[in-house]
């Protein structure tokens, strides 16, 4: 299954999870309404004359009414309170920033490993948060999309995890944001705060009944009762009533999380090829029943975010949010076998081997080694030496909050030096005198890195970027686009770093069409896009016709609405109107646009450098992040 398949099978299990929420309140709330009919029904059968069934419109209606709207109401206070996306979350339970410069070794280790992977898999890095006062070992990701996601781990994770185990925690998560879990997480989340609202309710009001403090005299805990007692009677009835919610919720629940955890296990597995990592932190979950989460941190409605839980009821198994961690354990058993470590000495080629069906993929992505969304150890390893290879210097100001602008605004400085006067005029401007003087301190870095290497270091800023005002992220954006049209000519890596800075600070507010939409809509767009990948790096008219032709056959319904558009209509400008206009496109047609360009780019067995940042900026803005190069195109 691609990206886009994943997507769309996502979107298709949320469109299932709102129905089957609908008609499960439905039916919760036509309960509550007759209970109380049904309750005096059976008062007078067992205490009166005998069965004697009493309907009462009003009644139902206050008791329905009254129980909808608790729904409702807890399901939108707790969409508001996430509608910043997972740093909002991570701030209600008591997570704390990780600072990108940390030097705390295990803060550190969690920072490289999550850079790494974020390389791997061309996905933003999600900003990282620490419970750091929970020592099981646990984490989940939350968001909305890849500009607001977070990661957050407990303090056991970095303390108790070796990297292998902790690399394998970070690719479980990873998994979920990129399959899109965690925007259906997140409308669960608000979805159970609803169902849960009336439960949480009634014990709130029993735990304001009795008070237990420390005497401020002797300095002894002591317990007692409150005013608030008198309202047990009404607590316990709440805590009652609402425990057809918590069930409903626990079902949800589970019927979303507990298969989507298996996939998430093997994902990470095909991303890291180290099992025994992923394994060997299960193992330790599994070895300590006891540990639990406390607080915030360990509500019922976030139970289907986390890794793994350890504590099952036997008598609610089957609404557990996850696999038994021994089923999870067996199948990595079943994986053990020929999975290689991606630390390993072994060359390119022979990892490349290792791929499954590359043959195939090279024909639709050239140079990519796997599917656009199924990043793996090449990738990784790929990740690891790149770091590696990249300045000192820059890496440790992509994670500075100075820096981080300075680096990608580095990257837009002209090649001639004459130019950087000026434009370091611009950035003192734009963005500050701060941020331009760390800039002058880099600029001598820039000119050592390698042009394949550079959007890269774009995702190493984005964590840092990502929790920039408004204000400033718009200055930063503004000046982004000043610098790369000083020279009065924006070149093809200005433009696909410019679309995807725009995307992650300020994006457009497009909304997306319906699935129906007919593809004959969006096929001027198409075929700018299409002629933009053939004429890229064709060595004339002919060659520009066959790529093209070749890309134009994934679109087998539309051949005679595709024509090859001449040079001057395949400009950036061009390019930049077309991808505006299809990022409203129906995922189904995204999918194929993607690959029909990518055949176009490659029909020729070759994807140069140019043609490899346009299908990136394609991607990019087609919300499909796709792995780097990998290969001899490394270094040029």
């Amino acid at each position: 299954m691609d990206f886009f398949e994943q997507q769309a099978a996502t979107r298709r299990r949320s469109t299932r999870l709102l129905l089957l929420f609908a008609l499960a309140v439905t039916a919760f709330l036509i309960l509550l309404g007759v209970l109380p009919s049904l309750l005096l029904a059976g008062w007078s059968l067992c205490f009166g004359p005998g069965w004697h069934w009493r309907w009462d419109w009003s009644v139902f209606g206050l008791v329905s009414g009254s129980a909808g709207f608790c729904f409702a109401a807890g399901a939108a206070i707790e969409w508001l309170n996430l509608a910043d996306g997972g740093a909002a979350l991570a701030s209600r339970i008591g997570a704390e920033p990780l600072p990108p410069d940390s030097v705390d070794p295990a803060a550190r280790r969690l920072l490289n490993i999550v850079e790494e992977m974020a390389i791997a898999s061309g996905h933003a890095a999600p900003r990282l948060f620490v419970l750091r006062h929970e020592s099981a070992i646990n984490a989940l990701s939350a968001g909305h999309e890849p500009r607001d996601a977070a990661l957050i781990v407990t303090r056991g994770c970095l303390d108790r995890l070796t990297r292998d185990e902790l690399q394998g925690v970070v690719a479980h998560e990873f998994s979920h944001l990129l399959h899109g879990d965690t925007s259906l997480d997140t409308r669960l989340t608000a979805l159970l705060a609803g169902l849960l609202f009336i439960p949480e309710l009634g014990r709130d009001l029993l735990r304001a009944g009795w008070t237990e403090h420390t005497d401020p005299r002797t300095h002894h805990p002591v317990s007692g009762p409150t005013p608030l007692l008198v309202l047990a009677p009404l607590a316990l009835v709440l805590l009652g009533v609402g425990l057809g919610g918590f069930l409903l919720a626990r079902a949800l629940q589970s019927a979303v999380a507990r298969q989507r955890e298996l996939l998430a296990d093997a994902s990470a597995v095909q991303f890291t090829r180290l099992p025994a990592g992923l394994a060997g932190a299960l193992g330790k979950i599994a070895a300590s029943p006891d540990e639990q989460l406390t607080g915030a941190a360990g509500a019922a409605k976030l139970g289907h975010l986390y890794f793994a839980t350890s504590r099952r009821s036997l008598l609610l198994d089957w609404f557990s949010t996850h696999p038994p961690l021994a089923a999870r354990l067996t199948a990595l058993a079943g994986r053990s076998a020929g999975a290689e470590s991606p630390n390993r000495d072994t060359s390119t080629a022979t990892r490349r081997r290792a791929l499954p069906g590359f043959s195939t993929l090279r024909e639709e992505l050239g140079s990519y080694v796997d599917s656009p969304s199924a990043p793996s150890a090449a990738h990784l390893g790929y990740s690891q030496r790149l770091l590696a290879e990249l300045p000192p210097s820059l890496v440790s100001a992509a994670r500075e909050p100075n820096g981080a602008p300075a680096v990608v605004l580095g990257l837009l400085l002209a090649a001639d030096p004459a130019f950087h006067p000026a434009q370091l005029e611009l950035v003192r401007h734009g963005v500050g005198p701060e941020v331009a003087r760390t800039l002058v301190t880099l600029t001598d870095a820039f000119a050592s890195v390698p042009r394949a290497q550079r959007l890269p270091l774009l995702g190493l800023a984005l964590p840092v970027l990502h929790a920039l005002p408004a204000s400033s992220a718009k200055k930063l954006v503004s000046t982004a686009h000043a610098l790369a049209a000083h020279d009065d000519e924006i070149h093809l890596f200005e433009f696909a770093l410019l679309k995807a800075l725009e995307r992650h600070l300020a994006p457009p507010p497009a909304a997306r069409a319906f699935g129906h939409t007919s593809i004959d809509n969006f096929a001027g767009p198409i075929g700018i896009l299409l002629s933009a990948c053939a004429r890229t790096d064709a060595a004339d008219a002919a060659a520009a016709a066959r790529s093209f032709a070749a890309g134009a056959a994934l679109f087998s319904g539309i051949p005679q609405l595709l024509e090859l558009a001449p040079p001057a209509r395949c400009g950036l400008d061009s390019i930049s109107a077309a991808l505006d206009r299809l990022a409203a496109a129906p995922v189904a047609h995204r999918r194929v646009l993607l690959a029909a360009c990518a055949r176009a780019a490659s029909s020729d067995r070759r994807v140069t450098l140019d043609e490899a940042e346009l299908l990136r900026a394609i991607a990019d803005a087609l919300d499909c992040p796709i792995p780097p190069l990998v290969g001899s195109a490394d270094h040029a």
